[in-house]
């Protein structure tokens, strides 16, 4: 992920090499690399799905700053956990997960996907915990040699260490804040 929110907004790379930008404008664009089509989500939550040559000419800009932000983040963002990074899943109803709300904490970026995965990276020991309510598990990635998936209900009833705790209800916190707004 990149944060441009300066200039642009908030652009990502899934682990399936879609890549998406939310846009300062509230607006969200996603290409999904596999065939090509680009997903547009208006502010408003209507949204445009087309082949990346049939774009509408009005969403061009948006399309160029797409592709400058996929190909910068391609090229020069590591990739990390690659081959052993947990794929977005998708149901039969919605094809394209994306990342449609993201915040910037203290020390943490948390993105929202629309499979109603959260994920949240803690910048000060580069962890990540992917919380995923439709498998009721939280993945918990430490370096590109440790990544760890575990049931809640496991952790509910054996428990879980002080540090895999805290980052817990730090995720706990900021599904709160997502699901007030």
């Amino acid at each position: 992920w990149m944060d441009y929110s300066n200039s642009y907004g908030f652009a990502y790379t899934l682990s399936n090499s879609d890549f998406g930008i939310i846009f300062n404008d509230e607006t969200r664009m996603l290409l999904q690399r596999k065939d090509q089509y680009i997903h547009y989500v208006h502010n408003d939550g209507t949204d445009i799905i087309c082949q990346k040559r049939s774009i509408p000419l009005a969403l061009n800009k948006k399309l160029k700053i797409l592709m400058h932000c996929g190909k910068y983040m391609s090229e020069s963002l590591l990739r990390a956990h690659e081959g052993n990074a947990p794929q977005v899943a998708a149901d039969g109803d919605n094809p394209s997960v994306e990342v449609f709300k993201w915040m910037r904490g203290e020390t943490e970026m948390i993105m929202m996907l629309t499979n109603g995965s959260v994920q949240v990276n803690f910048s000060s020991d580069h962890t990540k915990l992917i919380l995923c309510g439709c498998t009721k598990t939280v993945t918990v990635i430490e370096s590109a040699a440790y990544m760890k998936t575990l049931k809640l209900d496991n952790l509910r009833n054996c428990g879980a260490s002080v540090q895999l705790k805290r980052k817990l209800s730090v995720v706990l916190k900021y599904v709160n804040i997502f699901l007030s707004k």
